[in-house]
């Protein structure tokens, strides 16, 4: 030995050190201690080199000479060796993780579990299992058992809770390595009643579904009992409780899959057959569902089972959503696999309930021909009505309530009026698909006078038109009739086209209706003072008006009908529009005032009778007064020679213009019956003031000469007293002229209070 050699000898020996001392023969450590030693060693080599090799011949070592309590940590190393160096890696070397024997240990058993998964696929996740996953939990339960906590139980519960939280492709995986088929010691999952429990608890806890045929694998790989119906009411009875589990709430949007597992774990084999065949029908419903872009949850068939609402909610929007390349259905053939697609989910399969169990199959067709006809594909719908499966559904009477359900859907949702584009056009051209019915045609109209109205630019608010919408919740669609009236200076001059709009408003054959809508355009008249034009929609109004009184007598002598505020309503406007027109002072034709006046008599109540005659004097005083002015001024300006025939003449139009007022008061007079008091009021109102007797009649109006001669001289400005002062006394040679028109206005005058008290006309 050279020299060098001696001395690093004598250097080893004279090191101490402190973390491991050297044992000395004659200072040995108990056993305790000694196991110390050995996991501090281990642990240090793990933690500063890594070299999991050297810590296990080390152990191994201890192990072979007999330290005691060495193989927990002998079992830690070897699981963490086949982790880092047997267990799947991830491509990217980065992303790979640090192991060591501390971090194993900070470990719980489902986290290692994930931890030898991670990176494992569907074609060696079921490999992996066995060679790593398996073996770790029969150490875990070695453990157990050693510390005198067995649990037959640890290992099937770690590797299902990993497996109904592992991803869809992974779990198909793993069920396809547990196949009734497969001999049981090389199962995955090894009993089959376990694997029912956990394929129902997975499908139904899925938050989302994208891929149903990798849910469909899992149900091929289930176990088949038979046709065992003994436990049908607990299968039953476990879906019943599920609804209420998966029910979303506040603090639980939905139910996991572990949650779900505790239902199906405590039942027999014949009711897990049950749930099977009922998993099988939701599938089928799903991939359906799936198919035409409504995809949903397995847990919506179960809350849905015993709601027919929901089941009506997802019909309607399967049948107007899109197919699943996402585009719209144009094809009759696309539309007819459509129908079938859904009468398919009607259909009860081999006594479960299918996905719409609560409809029939009657109300599919019609949720199906609705969302047809939303779509705008006519020509398809009309085809497809008249035959075919649905054909035995969709009679007459269905596809019109059908069409007038969808065009009011569209035709509330459209922002503008205009029949003749957007979502108008398409609500009027729905209405085609049905046969031309009174409904349909009164739909049809009303579209047609909702397109009028937004075209005289009628606004909600300054600047915001009117919306379809607002037109439909009108409750008085009259209201419409006076806002487009208001909205535009010139319509009332177009009386047929605001009639013709009522009457698509549905005003039609409506007398009530029509009599105030000419109200209305006589009132915007008078606003414009377009007086020629307002007498003539009053001479149309009152002709409606006497039919509606007519009518309204009829009726409410043959009904005793005491509903009769529309007429009534119609009739209070006609005259008082009459009354308005009559009195205007800017309207010069006192003929036309005065007839009316007349109408506004014939219409009006008792208790406004003397309000319209205190008018028709003033008029008739007026007009005279007018008249005998003009005629002085004309006699003032001609020759002296013939002034006198200028006042003969004069007098002559007077008498004539008595009586022609005097037959305009009898027209007026025949719309009166109130009775014979108020004829007798009236009469001895109007008699008053003539300048001439009226003999007996009746016993009416009689009255002494002296009473007639005070009231003359109270009275200078009445009718009666100008034309008496015309008359009295005056040797005109047209004497006999004059007597000849005063004859006349008293016989006219006669005939309409012997009228007024029941007396015939003609007498």
């Amino acid at each position: 030995m050279t020299p060098e050699e001696t001395t690093w000898l004598e250097d080893v020996d004279s090191t101490q050190d402190d973390e491991f001392p050297r044992i000395r023969c004659d200072d040995l450590l108990p056993s305790d201690k000694l196991t110390k030693w050995y996991v501090t060693r281990v642990e240090s080599i793990d933690s500063q080199s890594g070299l999991m090799d050297v810590a296990l011949a080390l152990l191994q070592h201890g192990a072979s000479h007999g330290v005691p309590k060495l193989d927990e940590i002998g079992e830690d190393l070897l699981l963490l060796d086949r982790l880092i160096y047997e267990a799947p890696q991830p491509e990217n070397p980065s992303l790979q993780i640090d192991w060591t024997l501390r971090r194993w240990r900070s470990l719980d058993p489902p986290e290692v579990i994930r931890a030898y998964l991670r990176h494992s696929d569907f074609e060696s996740v079921a490999s992996d299992i066995r060679r790593l996953v398996l073996p770790y939990l029969s150490v875990l339960e070695s453990q157990a058992e050693r510390n005198k906590r067995p649990d037959l139980e640890l290992s099937n519960c770690l590797l299902y809770q990993y497996i109904l939280s592992a991803p869809l492709e992974l779990v198909v995986a793993i069920f396809e390595s547990s196949k009734a088929d497969i001999q049981r010691s090389y199962r995955i999952i090894r009993s089959d009643e376990d694997v029912a429990r956990i394929a129902l608890a997975y499908l139904y806890g899925l938050p989302t579904i994208s891929d149903w045929p990798m849910m469909s694998r899992i149900f091929e790989c289930q176990p088949d009992w038979g046709d065992d119906r003994d436990d049908d009411e607990k299968a039953y009875a476990t879906l019943s409780s599920l609804a209420a589990v998966v029910a979303p709430s506040a603090s639980r949007p939905r139910a996991s899959a572990e949650e779900l597992f505790i239902f199906f774990k405590p039942l027999p084999a014949s009711a897990l057959s049950r749930l099977l065949d009922v998993l099988d029908t939701h599938l089928e419903g799903g991939e359906i569902l799936a198919k035409w872009s409504v995809s949903t949850s397995l847990q919506w068939f179960i809350l849905s089972r015993e709601d027919a609402g929901q089941q009506r909610a997802k019909a309607v929007r399967m049948s107007r959503l899109l197919d699943h390349r996402g585009k719209e259905l144009e094809s009759e053939e696309e539309w007819r696999s459509l129908l079938e697609d859904m009468l398919k989910l009607v259909t009860h399969a081999g006594g479960s309930k299918s996905t719409f169990g609560h409809l029939s199959q009657e109300e599919v067709s019609k949720i199906f021909f609705t969302g047809l006809l939303s779509s705008g594909n006519l020509a398809v719908a009309k085809r497809i009505k008249g035959r075919g499966r649905a054909a035995q559904y969709l009679t007459e009477s269905v596809v019109e309530q059908i069409c007038l359900d969808v065009s009011r859907e569209i035709y509330d949702n459209a922002t503008s009026g205009n029949m003749y584009r957007g979502e108008m056009k398409q609500a009027y051209e729905c209405l085609s698909v049905a046969a031309p019915t009174a409904r349909i045609q009164a739909e049809r109209a009303f579209i047609e006078a909702t397109s009028k109205i937004c075209s005289f630019s009628v606004f909600t608010r300054p600047g915001i038109p009117i919306t379809p919408l607002e037109i439909r919740l009108t409750k008085n669609r009259l209201d419409l009739i006076a806002r487009v009236l208001s909205s535009t200076d010139d319509a009332y001059k177009h009386q047929e086209v605001i009639l013709d709009l009522a009457d698509k408003l549905g005003f039609k054959n409506d007398a009530a209706a029509e009599v105030k809508i000419l109200s209305m355009l006589v009132e915007v008249a008078l606003q414009h003072e377009d007086f020629s034009r307002a007498e003539m929609t009053c001479e149309k109004m009152i002709i409606g008006a006497r039919k509606l009184r007519a009518l309204h007598h009829t009726t409410t002598e043959t009904n005793n009908d005491t509903q009769t505020s529309a007429p009534q309503e119609a009739l209070e406007v006609a005259w008082r529009s009459c009354y308005q027109l009559g009195k205007q002072s800017e309207f010069h034709d006192t003929n036309r005032k005065l007839r009316l006046l007349g109408f506004a008599l014939e219409l009006c109540p008792a208790a406004n009778t003397l309000d319209i005659l205190t008018v028709w004097r003033k008029i008739e005083a007026e007009d005279i007064e007018a008249r005998k002015q003009r005629s002085i001024a004309r006699a003032a300006a001609r020759p002296t020679g013939k002034r006198k025939e200028a006042e003969q003449t004069n007098y002559l139009l007077q008498a004539r213009a008595g009586a022609v007022a005097a037959g305009s008061l009898l027209q007026g007079l025949k719309g009166l019956s109130q009775g014979q008091d108020a004829a007798s009021h009236m009469f001895n109102r109007v008699t008053a003031n003539l300048p001439f007797s009226i003999g007996n009649v009746a016993g009416v109006g009689r009255r002494n000469s002296e009473e007639r001669e005070n009231e003359r001289a109270g009275n200078e400005r009445d009718f009666g007293q100008l034309f008496a002062r015309q008359f009295a006394g005056s040797p005109s040679p047209q004497h006999k002229i004059r007597e000849e028109v005063a004859a006349g206005a008293r016989n006219a005058l006669a005939r309409g209070v012997g009228w007024l008290i029941g007396g015939d006309e003609d007498e």
